[in-house]
């Protein structure tokens, strides 16, 4: 394959797929559109463009013209809930897959915006241009709003040392004492044996060193307690226990390497069994401090 573009999953795949069509037919070239079956050499292999939804699906030629179109990944108009986690931690990894993934020409949602307002083309191979389509988005609603500052780590590129977001502690998951599942951004009830109490949000980073603020609040019957707070890829945190004294505002700060694309995890857990109390997250935000060639070397 001497020219392949990964394309993230995004409500304006159908038009991206249009638009890229119609530009390499401009310049002789195939569009074709790669799953998980490999595509099979033909007469035509030489003049075909490889576009891909995962990059495992691509397999490019050693020098190869590699593009990745990362940008507008989420369906502002709902078809990703900040309710539907799963989707929201998805299109985390794909960002950071597709952005992690070499390439000559990377394709962000403001590269796009400032290409489609200026009408002006994109070169995403030697002589091949395409102009994009404009991003849609409609961030109106508050729920929209909670997706939006999840993709906004990776809205300009790759992220760059000092860029950071906050994640709405609704992303995070937790359970009553009885296992029931409850909303992590609404007050909790600390009664009960040693636990979580909230744990996420599972959300992908980007090698280097992250680091993460939180802000909770105790009342008079929660203070007191024991508490451990954890942060970092999985099986890999740092942590910090305290044992706030009266009830008020805390910040927590922690920081932590990611060697490789993965999860990020974070958990407030209570050590020791209580009779009550009520503890609440109310703020997440994480930023990057240094990267990955500090990490990595």
């Amino acid at each position: 394959m001497q020219r392949c573009i990964l394309l993230v999953h995004s409500a304006q795949n159908a038009e991206w797929i249009d638009y890229l069509d119609a530009a390499m037919r401009c310049c002789g070239l195939e569009l074709m559109l790669v799953g998980e079956e490999p595509p099979v050499r033909d007469e035509a292999w030489d003049r075909r463009v490889f576009v891909a939804f995962h990059q495992s699906h691509l397999t490019p030629a050693s020098g190869a013209s590699r593009a990745v179109i990362a940008a507008t990944p989420v369906d502002w108009d709902g078809a990703i809930s900040p309710h539907d986690l799963g989707s929201v931690r998805n299109m985390t990894a794909e960002y950071a897959a597709a952005l992690t993934w070499p390439a000559d020409v990377y394709v962000t949602d403001e590269v796009a915006i400032k290409a489609a307002l200026a009408a002006t083309e994109i070169e995403l191979f030697p002589g091949v241009f395409i102009r994009p389509p404009m991003p849609k988005k409609d961030e109106g609603l508050r729920e929209g709003r909670r997706v939006a500052r999840v993709a906004e780590l990776f809205r300009h590129g790759l992220p760059s040392v000092g860029r950071g977001t906050g994640w709405d502690p609704g992303f995070l998951t937790a359970h009553s004492y009885r296992g029931d599942p409850i909303d992590a951004g609404a007050p909790i009830d600390m009664a009960g044996p040693p636990r979580a109490l909230v744990k996420g949000p599972y959300f992908t980073l980007t090698p280097g060193r992250w680091e993460v603020t939180i802000q909770f609040s105790l009342d008079e019957l929660g203070s007191g307690n024991d508490l451990r707070i954890e942060w970092g890829p999985p099986e890999q945190f740092v942590s910090v226990r305290a044992r706030p004294k009266l009830a008020g505002l805390y910040q927590a700060v922690l920081e932590q390497e990611w060697r490789e694309v993965g999860f990020a995890e974070l958990i407030v857990e209570l050590m020791n069994g209580c009779i009550g109390g009520t503890f609440k997250l109310l703020k997440v935000d994480v930023k990057l401090i240094e990267g990955p060639s500090a990490v990595l070397r």
